[in-house]
């Protein structure tokens, strides 16, 4: 029998024109998603970038913060979240033609 995995969090994508950087931020204040979420998160982020350069798709000046999430100790996975982020961040820069 598989088993699922969830990981919810709310991303928020904004420009950052002083720098060509993909900054993170974690406005979250708790220790859970210090711990827990945001490495995961944040390689997620990174590896989306590099994909995206593998294309020759340069992404930069974006703030990416973590504003939100739900956590389970069950369903939750450290891959999930990796995997959320990255389909995250091609949601949010397909909206805006990225």
């Amino acid at each position: 029998m598989g088993a699922s995995y969830a990981a919810i969090f709310t991303l928020r994508l904004q420009p950052k024109g002083d720098t060509n950087e993909v900054m993170f931020e974690n406005l979250v204040e708790d220790d859970i998603s210090k711990e827990w979420y945001e490495p995961y998160i944040k390689r997620g982020v990174r590896e989306f970038i590099a994909d995206r350069a593998k294309e020759n798709i340069k992404i930069g000046g974006i703030k990416v913060s973590l504003i939100e999430h739900c956590f389970h100790p069950i369903d939750s996975q450290t891959s999930a979240c990796t995997r959320a982020a990255k389909i995250a961040m091609g949601q949010a820069l397909e909206k805006v033609n990225c």
